[in-house]
């Protein structure tokens, strides 16, 4: 009976021997991006000696959701882990003396198996080219180790003396985060029904005329918007080989709203028919596309594959793309970003002496895309999808070249620049986007190919970015930080599309066969491309208090509207004056690149035909190594470079305050809460008809933000 048990006792227990935890990173690894006076989107500084994710303390501070120079790339080695052709997990060496005939003494409790020695950690990989950064952002504040480094698995509970991991294995990360927001007044006042409106927000549904003209639904006076909303993002890492492995992103619930998808509202053929208001809703029913929300569940945002190799690392597959301090294209890592850009692409990296380099052939528009089979039936699904022509296609390729510490020893010996020999440190790359176009291609029927419209555009950009990092650590209690951008568009739309809709001004030969009058020869529909923006962020800190300036600017041009949430700019071009066309000069920055909590980020939706100035003071009144509880104050000043594409014809935007308090752990947890004050400038006044002149209001927002990290 007792052998019965312990047999059954050992069985149980095998499960339980092969959950590892995520890698951890080396003891001596300092974590990438951890510098003194480094800042996160928060505010908060981490100090010298914090914890890592593995519980290692690092030499610097890591800025919350900062990103590396890279185009995307971060700093990735080959995962150090035991030799694959070892034992199974759980199972005994046929020549260990386990394996003998022997009898052994049962263990006192039958229900605990006879614990066993720890393995031996494993060895590290060889050197070579495993510390090239990989096309993806995912780690931001994670050091190399977390990719790869000393596996430390709970073998314990093993029914075997020893047991080793093998190949493949899983590594894990991501976050989980809730926010509940506050709006007041986010439509500055300015709302006109069906004309313009100079926000991205509308009132209340109550404060519309279209809502409140039957007797069920009353103007009240509302100016508030409340809600919450969360977001699970998993990020895990499959290691085939030493050098080989499949890198992913998927959102779960992705941004949903709280209370939303109710099992019995709004009323549709869907709706559970028990639910006849939804007033007596049960609950939330889980979301599809389509049917009860405009979002899956489970969104693949990410799906990559890279190989190490002697010469460098090829990554491939629809990957992060991200570039110095995210202000033209931004991975979108932050725990507090909505959006973050995705591109397919194959793209190479290599290192020369202490420098990178990185070249890539991307597929940002592939045209219209289709399935063998009949043209006129709906092709038959699960095929192989083709390209229906190549002339439409947007062709993109890439260059970077970029110095930045991304191995072990390029980190350490940063560090003890920094912090031992008192020395400035200096990074700097530059990433280079070349793009084109022949054709563009509108489609009315996906399925079967018909209605599609080509129209040829002969476009073609070349956008250089250049970056640069400045360190220093006068002593260690004090340092500063100096980073930089700087983005220029240079290029040119041979010939403006002239789709069906458009009216034939400007024609100088219209097609008689078509009633509409569709312009068969455009006069003069060439446009010049020429854009330009920058930002800067100065940081520095003395023991627990942080300060600093960031600025930055993105040039504009005359037509109406900031071109992010607010108007379709080439619908515009169509009618101008064609014989002096103006070039398109309207630069905007990602959108993941946070300046503010209202103005650019919820009014405007991006720094675009602005320029800004925003100080800010914080403290932290608790400053651990592995938390900080503290305050952030900033104000912020922003004008329009172009005051005739504002809503009110004035240059001056408006002032915007931001308080903020703050509880860290670092890598582990996060709790804010934040508020900010609008005073909307003239740029915002809206002309109703009659003459009359709308000024904007005064917008108010409060969040409050929890998020786990792992």
């Amino acid at each position: 009976m007792n052998r019965a048990v312990t047999i059954l006792a050992l069985a149980l227990s095998a499960p339980l021997a092969l959950a590892a935890p995520s890698a951890a990173q080396p003891a001596d690894a300092p974590a990438e991006g951890a510098e003194a006076g480094e800042t996160s989107k928060a505010g908060e500084k981490t100090k010298a000696g914090q914890k890592t994710k593995a519980g290692k303390k690092t030499k610097g501070a890591q800025a919350d959701g900062e990103q590396a120079a890279a185009p995307g790339v971060e700093a990735a080695e080959k995962p150090a882990v035991p030799p694959a052709d070892g034992p199974a997990p759980g199972t005994v060496p046929a020549d260990s003396p386990a394996a003998a005939p022997t009898a052994t003494p049962e263990p006192a409790n039958p229900l605990v198996p006879t614990p066993t020695p720890s393995p031996a950690p494993p060895k590290p990989a060889a050197d070579g080219f495993g510390d090239l950064p990989s096309f993806d952002d995912i780690g931001a504040a994670d050091d190399i180790g977390d990719l790869g480094g000393d596996l430390q698995a709970n073998w314990d509970a093993a029914a075997g003396p020893e047991a080793q991991v093998s190949f493949p294995w899983v590594e894990h990360h991501g976050y989980f985060r809730l926010r509940a927001d506050l709006h007041y007044n986010l439509d500055l006042d300015t709302f006109v029904e069906g004309g313009r409106q100079s926000s991205a927000y509308r009132p209340p549904l109550t404060e519309t005329v279209t809502n409140s003209r039957n007797e069920t639904s009353f103007a009240q006076e509302a100016e508030s918007l409340a809600g919450a909303n969360m977001r699970f993002r998993y990020q895990p890492t499959l290691h085939i080989s030493e050098g080989l492995r499949i890198r992913s992103t998927f959102d779960i619930l992705d941004n949903l709203v709280l209370g939303s998808t109710a099992d019995g509202y709004p009323r549709s053929s869907l709706s559970r028919p028990d639910v006849e208001l939804g007033f007596f809703s049960d609950g939330q029913r889980t979301p599809d596309s389509g049917i009860d929300s405009w979002r899956d569940s489970i969104r693949v945002k990410h799906l990559w594959g890279e190989w190490h190799t002697p010469l460098g690392l090829l990554s491939f597959g629809r990957t992060q793309a991200h570039w110095g301090l995210g202000m033209l294209v931004n991975s979108g890592t932050c725990l507090d970003c909505d959006y973050g850009d995705s591109i397919d692409r194959i793209m190479a990296t290599t290192q020369l002496f202490d420098t990178y380099l990185s070249v890539s052939w991307d597929f940002p528009v592939e045209g219209v895309v289709g399935l063998p089979g009949n043209a006129g039936q709906p092709a038959e699904d699960g095929g192989q999808p083709y390209d229906l022509d190549q002339r439409d296609d947007v062709n993109q390729w890439t260059v970077a070249i970029f110095k930045k510490p991304h191995s072990l020893e390029e980190k350490e010996k940063r560090a003890r620049s920094l912090d031992e020999l008192r020395e400035p440190t200096f990074d700097a790359g530059l990433y280079t986007i070349f793009r084109n176009q022949a054709i563009a291609s509108d489609v009315a029927n996906a399925l079967t190919g018909e209605g599609i419209e080509l129209a040829r555009t002969n476009a073609w950009s070349v956008t250089p970015d250049i970056w640069f990092d400045l360190q220093y650590r006068p002593n260690a209690d004090a340092g500063i930080r100096l980073q930089g951008e700087a983005a220029l568009v240079v290029g040119e739309i041979g010939r403006l599309p002239m789709h069906a809709d458009t009216p034939p001004a400007g024609c100088a030969e219209v097609d008689p066969s078509d009633e509409t009058g569709v312009c068969a020869a455009p006069v003069n529909s060439a446009r010049d491309i020429l854009r330009f923006g920058y930002a800067l962020e100065f940081d520095g800190h003395y023991k627990s208090l942080r300060y600093g300036v960031h600025h930055g600017m993105a040039s504009g041009d005359e037509r109406q509207g900031f071109g992010v949430t607010d108007n379709a700019r080439l619908a515009d071009l169509r009618t101008e004056d064609i014989d002096d066309p103006a070039p398109l000069s309207l630069f905007r920055f990602d959108r993941d690149y946070h300046v503010d909590q209202i103005l650019f980020r919820e009014v405007i939706g991006a720094v675009a035909n602005a320029g800004y100035v925003k100080p800010y003071v914080g403290y932290n009144l608790v400053d651990e190594s592995d938390e900080a509880w503290g305050f952030e104050l900033s104000a912020m000043g922003a004008f329009a470079m172009e005051q005739a594409a504002t809503p009110g014809d004035d240059a001056w935007l408006g002032l915007e305050f931001d308080v903020k308090i703050f509880i860290h752990e670092y890598d582990r947890f996060r709790w804010t809460l934040d508020y900010a004050v609008l005073f909307a400038g003239e740029a915002f006044g809206v002309s109703v008809p009659g003459g009359e002149r709308l000024s904007p209001g005064v917008a108010q927002s409060v969040q409050m933000f929890l998020g786990m990290e792992f």
